[in-house]
């Protein structure tokens, strides 16, 4: 359906110019203020008044860019909410004010562009005149100003700031924290001029508006807070490197963010991490964290951040409950992350991606103060629910460069195309931001990559390769697959990450792999399997000699027992731990303890032995416990996306309700023990009438709808807006109108 577009008639109020639009428009308008259309609006009064809320005209203002806001304050400027103005008169007060001031403003041709788009939102109304809509002006932040002023600014301000009284410059002060606008009756023309108002007046430090009135100039405002002023036009694009490029060192990033969380996922499943008061982590269990996973505090509050954020960790109460439980809450993965370790790198990668997007922690925040209150790890302070619009609005602004382009300011290039959270936004804050968007790969060098751009997470294929060199170190010409990773972190430290890793095979980390359970003889055949050629010798000696050392005392469950060629061992081992666990030998080689052998193998290692565990067949055993999980906590649905088809049934239905009001205010009313015949008249004779009836829900609706039959109580009938087919009950209907 479409309806005919009225006149352009600059009398026409907000209501009626949205009537006036076809459905074309109107449509395009609803995709734009999607918080309009839900609940649905029963007519287009209720639209209308829906669109000049405050809270949703302030919505749209966010949407819009310093152009955009410039040409509607322009509009206002001179007249445009009580009166109607022309585009040629908004071009002419942006050129004369920018030129006045020396400033590069928007070409005609972007003004034009803007006011077409203003009107777009609903924010300036009518065809070649148009108004602002109520409450546009009101939404703007207090004191804002893109406009230049009327006069020129003054000469030489910034000596003319420094020259002044104290008293003076007080006032100035007060008026650029105010608002700068102030009431005086020094403003009249015939006031003292010895006085320090008329002085600043006749400095050109304020300005006159009248008699009692004086404004503070945008310009010594900015000189006075040190703010700067926003770009009014579009900063221009740099192309500094190709896509491909940016592409590939963001994904290089996200592997090794991908590498941290599993091995934090690891970490916390073995020893999930207690909480303080109020779910905050403290400084002792970072620490430990960061020992852990050999990184840095800030990598580990991003990442706790993060993991949170994508479901990968949750707090709770953790099943198996740690040895050392306080009767507390702690942080450990959820089932989710057993699915996510599972899934592809590509997954996983996307997985972190969109938990980034959606996270609404600022892990740059640890260690400082807010409030007068440290800010803990996870704490309350930490959390800011506008964080996610911040980062959708980055990648806003970087993804409307064409792909592969750059600015030479992002910050710049942000404050314009989102000038009222630009303004907002500390300089740290977005470079935190900035900083915290490269370290998981979504920007590269000033680059927004394809993998937030497009959706496109080309992960180079995993190998199964290792290039195993003479120095202990072997290189991983790619990302390896889940088995082989798994056994590497497990025989070698990272040194190096990216597409291609290089790792260092130490004594520490030959020890690290006996202790889960591998023996000498496992290292040595795996690496065979990886390397792409012969293993160098030193390999096997380091391996060897390790291995030769290790497990030269070895338990097993007896309540649990230990054995040992060399009798000096067992006398050691009982002298250091036979207390704690009821250690006592029965032979020059074995001993026997009163407690589970897991509790004996942690007792020796945490005195400076190197046991290993064994079965009845003498076969090492891995003795590490289940990984700790916390349930799947509850997530808040994503709100839905109102697309395109829900959007044209939406304007369907506002018109079928403004259609309804209309056959309501022309038609007849049938009296009430007429009702029956005339539908079944009506259903005979093909005739179109008005119903009223209550919902399901209690409400009172109108529909236009031509009756088809008329039997048993109910009546069937088309709605003549849609074509739909509806069916009535009789005790519902309130009224009939014919037309």
């Amino acid at each position: 359906m479409k309806k005919p577009t009225a006149p352009g008639d600059p009398t026409l109020t907000f209501r009626e110019w949205l009537a006036s639009l076809d459905d074309e428009h109107l449509s395009r308008l609803l995709l734009l203020r999607p918080d309009t259309v839900l609940p649905l609006p029963p007519g287009i009064g209720p639209l209308a008044a829906r669109l000049q809320l405050r809270a949703s005209v302030s919505r749209a203002l966010h949407s819009l860019n310093t152009t955009d806001l410039l040409v509607l304050e322009a509009v206002a400027a001179i007249g445009g909410e009580f009166t109607p103005v022309s585009a040629p008169e908004v071009v002419g007060i942006i050129s004369e004010r920018t030129q006045l001031h020396g400033i590069d403003g928007p070409l005609p041709i972007e003004v034009e562009a803007s006011i077409a788009k203003l009107k777009q939102y609903g924010l300036l109304f009518g065809e070649d005149r148009f108004l602002v809509v109520q409450e546009a002006m009101s939404a703007l932040p207090h004191s804002w100003q893109l406009l230049p002023d009327a006069e020129p600014a003054p000469d030489d301000l910034a000596d003319k700031l420094a020259q002044l009284s104290a008293r003076s410059t007080k006032i100035l002060q007060t008026l650029a924290l105010s608002g700068g606008t102030g009431v005086t009756k020094d403003a009249a023309l015939d006031a003292d001029p010895t006085r320090p108002i008329p002085q600043l007046i006749a400095q050109g430090l304020l300005h006159r508006v009248d008699e009692s009135t004086v404004q503070l100039p945008q310009t010594v405002r900015n000189a006075l807070t040190g703010s700067r002023s926003l770009p009014l036009r579009c900063p221009p694009a740099e192309s500094t490197t190709s896509i491909e490029v940016a592409d590939q060192a963001g994904i290089s990033a996200g592997l090794e963010v991908c590498r941290l969380t599993r091995l934090l996922i690891q970490e916390l499943g073995q020893r999930p991490v207690s909480t303080l008061k109020g779910g905050a982590v403290g400084v002792r269990m970072i620490s430990r964290l960061t020992k852990a996973l050999e990184t840095t505090e800030e990598d580990i509050a991003r990442l706790m951040c993060l993991s949170i954020a994508a479901g990968l960790i949750a707090r709770g109460v953790p099943e198996p409950l740690p040895d050392d439980d306080d009767g507390g809450d702690y942080y450990a993965p959820t089932p989710q992350a057993d699915a996510w370790l599972g899934s592809s790198l590509e997954d996983q990668l996307r997985t972190l991606l969109h938990g980034w997007r959606t996270s609404p922690w600022a892990p740059w925040l640890l260690g400082t103060t807010k409030d007068k209150t440290k800010v803990h790890l996870l704490s309350r302070e930490m959390r800011d629910e506008r964080i996610p619009q911040w980062r959708g609005q980055l990648i806003d602004a970087l993804g409307s460069l064409p792909p592969g382009a750059s600015t030479a300011e992002t910050l710049t290039y942000f404050r314009f195309r989102h000038p009222l959270t630009g303004t907002a936004l500390t300089e740290t804050t977005f470079a935190e931001l900035e900083a915290e968007a490269a370290w998981i790969g979504a920007i590269s060098e000033g680059i927004l990559t394809s993998s937030i751009r497009f959706d496109t997470i080309n992960v180079p294929d995993a190998v199964e390769q290792l290039i195993v060199q003479a120095d202990m170190t072997m290189l991983a010409p790619g990302p390896l697959t889940p088995r082989s990773q798994k056994f590497v972190d497990r025989v070698a430290d990272l040194e190096s990450s990216g597409l291609a890793s290089v790792y260092r095979v130490t004594e520490a980390s030959i020890r690290r792999a006996l202790d889960s359970g591998l023996s000498g003889q496992d290292i040595m055949s795996r690496l065979g399997e990886l390397s792409v050629m012969e293993l160098p010798q030193s390999i096997g000696y380091l391996v060897d000699d390790v291995a030769r050392k290790h497990g030269s005392l070895r338990g097993g469950p007896a309540m649990s027992y230990l054995r040992c060629d060399d009798p000096s061992l067992i006398v050691q081992a009982v002298a250091a731990i036979g207390d704690a666990v009821a250690l006592r030998a029965i032979a020059p080689t074995v001993a026997v303890a009163q407690a589970p052998l897991i509790q004996v193998i942690k007792a020796l290692r945490a005195a400076g032995f190197q046991p290993i565990a064994e079965d009845a067949y003498g076969l090492s055993l891995d003795l590490a416990p289940e990984p700790s999980r916390v349930p799947q906590p509850d997530t808040r649905p994503e709100a839905t996306a109102i697309d395109e088809g829900r959007i044209e049934a939406a304007v369907a239905a506002i018109r079928r309700g403004d259609t309804a009001r209309d056959a309501v205010a022309s038609g007849t009313r049938a009296p009430a023990s007429e009702t029956l015949s005339i539908l079944q008249a009506a259903a005979r004779a093909g005739k179109t009438v008005t119903l009223g009836f209550v919902d399901k829900h209690g409400i009172a609706v109108h529909r236009v709808v031509r009756p088809v039959t008329v039997a048993g109580g109910l009546i069937d009938a088309i709605d003549t807006t849609t074509g739909d087919v509806h069916r009535f009950q009789v005790h519902r209907i309130t009224e009939v109108i014919v037309q």
